[in-house]
């Protein structure tokens, strides 16, 4: 995720930050595996393992890699930088933009 975030930076105009707190991530992992696979996961994902790595590197992501984040945010010129931070936002994003 964080070796490319410069090179993803630099080719779009909007970024769209999803900053949830670190338990809502968290319980998304484990809720996610406990479902069927679906298109949009990856050839030969399997998420019916919890795998105990990447819970640990979900639970130290804000506090390890936020910081990263928000300091090359603050680097971005000319870019709109959209940051939400729970379903709420999300849901009013996605009307507003529907709207438009």
């Amino acid at each position: 995720y964080m070796s490319t975030l410069d090179q993803r930076i630099g080719l779009c105009d909007t970024i769209i930050y999803l900053d949830f707190p670190t338990e809502v991530c968290v319980q998304n992992v484990i809720d996610r595996s406990k479902k069927e696979r679906t298109k949009d996961m990856a050839e030969g994902f399997n998420n019916s393992k919890l795998n105990q790595e990447f819970v640990d590197w979900v639970q130290k992501f804000n506090n390890e890699q936020r910081p990263i984040i928000y300091e090359k945010l603050q680097d971005v010129k000319k870019k709109k930088i959209i940051i939400l931070k729970n379903y709420t936002d999300v849901d009013n994003f996605i009307r507003t933009i529907k709207n438009n």
